[in-house]
């Protein structure tokens, strides 16, 4: 192990994974390597996880989209050189990128397979040799990984070690993806994924069963372990009911679940309804127990062998299982009065009131979904503070995938969780330069203070204006400052005909007797 790390450590140093026809031939091979080996790669995750086929199946075709996508991004060798040739002929390069020397992996256990292999493929991708830690244990998805990887990749560029190496011990430039977070936090040399929740809001206008199955669907599947799947539903008062029975519809695809009667006039069902009526609670298939749930002011609404939905009432804010992301299949619901409680709760610190900030200590939320009209969804998007947000559906794209680590984008297109912007620096390079900055150059070198003051005078005058709309496009506060007017001078003009027309004489007949 030693000697493969000091291999790929000395290929860092020499640049052998940059040149793009290798990165091209490195992710061809993968593409083809886990498709020969497809079936026994599902087999394992099938017999190893809880999940069913069909995820089985949607994890993998995520996967090789994922390699298939990084591939298309580099497909053009053409267009590749004369990126790396820009500056040779007298072409600036401003949004130039270079590798990372090492990429040290550590991947998210979460879908450890599509996370093992987006990361690899991407950090390659941009030209990085790349150390994957995988620690000594009983799975066998680690092991298949390991063996499809190991032997498809270039050895000298690619390897994988079972216990941590030190930074130190990496050349200067590397960085370290920690696809858990493992406890560290996000720096230069460390790409660490968020540690808050994520939400749900559904709208007082949004189409409930449609926004039921999108998040029964994000919640429960993948065993309900999904980072990016909503922790939380705030769902309008008004429509809580509506929405509760959709749940309980629809749940059946999700969980093997045991109904007891109808919803009742709260949005409860049976379950719930039992246990509040002093029956035993009935048992989940999630850590927390029945118990737990109720002692933190949770109802439970459905719960079978496959997960629970639980209900926190509008008054029980300070609720801890507001507070904490949720890695499990449970599912909690909790009414809003409005679009700006909603707001409130999602910004509040750990969403349960405190200091500002979404998420727990101040940080944005993981993710936001929002189901409603359009419009509600801008305002919802531009008001909750979340690292990405997502109107009217909750992509499969993440909920199967690890968190985008904190300070880089979350994007949707096939690439998977990791972009290769990730895995590289920017670098920009320039050879041309405006004739007008490059004459400032000459100003200091004579001297030249005539010259100095003309390029003064120049930039001063130049024009930045804002340009006022017409006269008659009058904004939403200058309406309201209209309309209180109007209201104030009509009740002022309409007081003073009154009293000239009523009180006058009454006044004045009083005098004269």
């Amino acid at each position: 192990m030693a000697n493969s790390v000091e291999r790929v450590l000395a290929a860092a140093v020499q640049g052998q994974a940059r040149s793009p026809r290798f990165i091209q031939k490195q992710l061809s091979k993968l593409h083809a390597a886990l498709t020969k080996d497809g079936l026994a790669i599902r087999t394992t995750i099938k017999s190893e996880t809880k999940h069913s086929t069909a995820e089985v199946e949607v994890q993998y075709a995520l996967t090789l989209e994922a390699v298939a996508a990084l591939f298309a991004q580099i497909d053009d060798l053409e267009q590749a050189l004369r990126e790396e040739y820009h500056l040779a002929r007298l072409e600036n390069s401003p949004s130039h990128k270079v590798p990372y020397s090492i990429v040290y992996i550590v991947p998210s256990r979460y879908n450890l397979f599509y996370s093992c292999v987006t990361a690899v493929a991407a950090a390659i991708a941009a030209g990085n040799c790349v150390i994957l830690e995988l620690a000594q244990t009983t799975s066998r998805i680690s092991e298949v990984v390991q063996k499809t990887l190991s032997n498809t990749l270039d050895r000298d560029t690619f390897t994988t070690v079972d216990t941590r190496i030190d930074l130190e011990t990496l050349p200067k430039g590397s960085v370290r993806l920690f696809g858990d977070g493992d406890g560290a936090n996000p720096s230069r040399t460390d790409l660490v994924p968020p540690s808050t929740r994520s939400i749900a809001i559904v709208d007082r206008a949004a189409n409930t069963r449609e926004a039921a199955a999108a998040v029964l669907r994000a919640r429960f599947s993948f065993a309900g372990q999904s980072p990016l799947a909503p922790d939380v539903v705030l769902v309008n008062e008004f429509r809580l009911k509506e929405f509760c029975t959709s749940v309980a519809e629809l749940t059946s695809k999700y969980l093997a679940a045991q109904f007891e009667g109808g919803v009742g006039a709260n949005g409860s069902t049976g379950a719930g309804a039992g246990a509040g009526a002093g029956r035993s609670p009935p048992a989940t298939a999630t850590k927390i127990s029945s118990t737990e749930l109720q002692q933190a002011g949770a109802e439970i609404l459905v719960s079978g062998s496959k997960g629970a939905v639980a209900r926190i009432g509008i008054d029980d804010r300070k609720s801890p299982l507001l507070r904490k992301p949720i890695r499990e299949p449970l599912l909690l619901i909790h009414p809003v009065r409005s679009v700006d409680d909603a707001i409130d709760f999602a910004n509040a610190d750990g969403g349960g009131g405190g200091s500002s900030g979404s998420g727990l200590g101040g940080e944005p939320l993981a993710a936001l979904y929002t189901f409603g009209p359009p419009e509600v969804a801008k305002y919802l998007s531009q008001f909750v503070d979340a690292r990405v947000s997502c109107a009217n559906d909750i992509p499969v794209e993440l909920v199967g995938a690890p968190a985008t680590p904190v300070g880089h984008a979350t994007q949707l297109g096939g690439a998977g969780p990791y972009s290769m912007g990730i895995f590289s620096v920017p670098k920009p390079e320039y050879i041309r330069y405006d004739a007008k900055f490059s004459n400032l150059g000459k100003l200091l070198d004579g001297n030249d203070v005539e010259g100095a003051m003309q390029a003064r005078r120049a930039a001063e005058a130049l024009n930045i204006t804002v340009k006022q709309p017409p006269g008659h496009a009058i904004g939403f506060f200058e309406q309201g400052l209209l309309l209180g007017g109007s209201i104030l001078l009509t009740t002022v003009v309409a007081g003073n005909v009154l009293f000239w027309k009523y009180g006058m004489p009454a006044i004045a007949k009083r005098v004269r007797h």
